[in-house]
């Protein structure tokens, strides 16, 4: 079964406040079975807008993902 990734982006804009929601983020990629695949602090966009922050979660499928992104925990942390 092939992997399933969820890409997310964004600007710090409050760096006091973003250890607490990198700790909830943390907790939420371990309960569903996820996995840091790539953090980049300072990426470089170059074909579309996006934040500074990206990070991709690698989870065992694409139906796993979509799940993940779905989940109410999720939403309420992006």
């Amino acid at each position: 079964m092939a992997k399933g990734y969820l890409k997310v982006t964004t600007t710090v804009t409050n760096p006091g406040v973003f250890s607490e929601y990198v700790q909830g983020f943390a907790f939420w990629i371990q309960s569903i079975g996820g996995a840091i695949f790539v953090k980049d602090m300072y990426s470089k966009t170059v074909e579309v807008k996006s934040g500074k922050f990206t990070l991709i979660i690698e989870f065992r499928s694409k139906a796993i993902a979509l799940e993940a992104y779905k989940r109410a925990e999720y939403q309420e942390l992006s």
